[in-house]
């Protein structure tokens, strides 16, 4: 659980620094993160 925390703040920062290229995968990541979240909660 807090692992995955960790990973989602990581994500959003290179969401952020990110180019274009890396978003879309950048972004189906951070979803698949964010459905673990709810399964864990």
């Amino acid at each position: 659980m807090f692992e995955l925390k960790i990973a989602m703040r990581k994500l959003n920062g290179a969401l952020q620094e990110s180019d274009s290229d890396n978003l879309q995968r950048l972004a189906d990541y951070r979803h698949y993160l964010y459905q673990q979240l709810k399964v864990v909660q």
